[in-house]
């Protein structure tokens, strides 16, 4: 994270807008899903002409940069990402297992 808003900075995004597409606090580190799930949640609040810098290191990235701009279609997700982190249940690591079968 630190690294994401010395990177911001020096590109002269501010904060706030860097704090749109971070879910690290509601979700853990995701991995390699972390840059699309950021993505995701900006797009949810993201209107018309808006641009959207998305970039990765690691987590089998490598490194990759992509700059988006929203079209007119916007809003017409059903779905957004805060909707679904609210849609969770707490289960325990043992439980994690047995729905996974990662359990020895």
């Amino acid at each position: 994270i630190k690294t994401s808003w010395r990177g911001g900075k020096s590109l002269g995004v501010y904060r706030e807008q860097l704090e749109k597409g971070v879910l690290v606090n509601q979700t853990g580190v995701a991995g390699a899903a972390m840059p699309l799930m950021g993505l995701a949640a900006a797009l949810d609040q993201s209107k018309p002409g808006d641009y959207l810098l998305v970039s990765a290191y690691g987590y089998g990235h490598a490194a990759s940069v992509s700059l988006l701009q929203a079209t007119e279609r916007i809003g017409e997700a059903s779905a957004n990402v805060e909707t679904q982190l609210g849609n969770t249940t707490e289960i325990s690591y043992d439980r994690y297992q047995q729905l996974t079968g990662s359990e020895n």
